[in-house]
């Protein structure tokens, strides 16, 4: 199958961050970019969310590492909610947010007329599952559809290729909804808790009996979905011709994001499918019964209802825990931005160095000439020593010319 119609960049790998420690882990870990909700609006309200103040302080951390933050504001918004909205994005993209999510059109309209420079990116809650939709998301003016997650491989090939210009994401590991995205109300009818306004109750995931008495035809975790693992269909991801990979998980563990992390950047990098192995450390992680990779796959295996397998904490393996814990820690170090140095050196002249990160440049010269050493002259090892000792700062030193001309003895 020709994919030239998109270009063959590596995509995204798109992370949860319920809060600041996972944050740290997904960036830590390997994401490209996490996603985040503040106090309102968001289709994760018991996340543990972010205040202003360490929302700004995560998108420097993130943005310091060169990983990009989007902010969730994907819920329904009523009238005397809208004003409200349009600030908390006003102020997102004033922190430095690269862009917002939102489910609601009219809250997209309105987003596009107030703040018409500032990328906005529709969640899967907006049910976009066919070239059409996706095409009227951006002529409302969306740069990114984040697809419904029912869709087979076929299907959202058919999507990418028919919108060119518009960013596709897709979900590729974590829970799936039982109804489809963005359409459920039965959580609304449980338990008075709208999924649509950040609620869900789950009552998907609650034991049911269909019959009764001798008229008793099954029972168990009828409707229950198992959690998606597209790891195993890493190829035909990459072919798909998605830009970005997204984990689904703001509800969980900052061990959990770094593990579905690691396995997923090293599937991505590589191009080959997370093996045995690493499924079932994903498993001893965080899983629901298993995982599938219908309905990416083509097929219906969604549904599982063994009850044995319903407690997605029972299998936690403690080691595996501790081994992930690492990446959340806030003096973490694993994750560092490639500064490049050029250096000037010689004799009776003022050294220079010229520095460059990502968009960033400038020069540094010496105060004073360099003068003939009466001991020790000053050597190429010795200024590379020196000029790499970023400590524990995010940074690390690529030289691209260290032209050290010595003193003549």
């Amino acid at each position: 199958m020709d994919n030239s119609f998109k270009n063959r960049r590596k995509p995204e790998l798109l992370a949860p961050a319920g809060g600041a420690s996972s944050a740290r882990a997904a960036v830590q870990s390997g994401a490209d970019c996490v996603y985040l909700g503040l106090p309102s609006f968001g289709a994760r309200s018991y996340a543990e969310n972010f205040t202003e103040t360490s929302f700004a302080e995560t998108v420097d951390y993130c943005h310091l590492r060169g990983v990009k933050v989007y902010v969730t504001l994907n819920t329904l918004v009523s009238d005397t909610e809208t004003e409200e909205a349009v600030k908390l994005a006003a102020f997102a993209a004033k922190s430095g947010a690269d862009a917002v999510l939102v489910q609601d059109m009219g809250l997209l309209a309105l987003l596009k007329k107030y703040l018409p420079d500032f990328p906005l990116h529709i969640s899967t809650q907006a049910a976009v599952m066919n070239s059409a939709s996706a095409a009227f998301t951006e002529k409302l003016g969306a740069s990114r559809c984040v697809v419904a997650r029912e869709l087979s491989f076929d299907e959202t090939v058919s999507i990418c290729r028919n919108n060119p210009g518009l960013e596709i994401e897709i979900f590729v590991h974590g829970a799936q909804c039982y109804s489809y995205s963005g359409l459920c109300l039965m959580s609304s009818f449980y338990g008075g808790r709208s999924g649509n306004r950040g609620k869900c109750a789950g009552p998907c995931r609650l034991p049911y009996k269909l019959g009764s008495g001798d008229k008793r035809i099954d029972e168990g975790y009828l409707l229950r979905p198992v959690d998606m693992c597209l790891g195993t269909e890493i190829g035909k991801v990459l072919a798909s011709g998605a830009d970005c990979l997204k984990i689904e998980g703001r509800m969980n563990s900052p061990e959990y994001v770094a593990a579905v992390c690691t396995a997923y950047r090293k599937a991505i990098d590589s191009g080959k499918n997370i093996d045995d192995d690493e499924l079932a450390r994903l498993e001893s992680v965080f899983s629901r019964g298993g995982f599938t990779s219908a309905p990416f796959d083509g097929k219906p295996d969604v549904m599982k209802k063994d009850a044995s397998n319903d407690d997605a904490y029972s299998k936690q393996n403690a080691e595996l825990l501790k081994e992930y814990a690492k990446y959340s820690k806030e003096d973490c170090n694993f994750r560092k931005t490639p500064v490049e140095f050029d250096f000037y050196a010689k004799p009776e002249e003022k050294p220079k160095l010229s520095v460059k990160c990502g968009n960033i440049s400038f020069d540094v010269q010496g105060e004073n000439a360099a003068v003939k050493a009466e001991n020790a002259p000053l050597t190429e090892e010795r200024v590379r020593i020196q000029l790499e000792k970023t400590g524990a700062y995010p940074f690390s030193v690529r030289f691209r010319t260290l032209k050290f001309i010595p003193q003549k003895t």
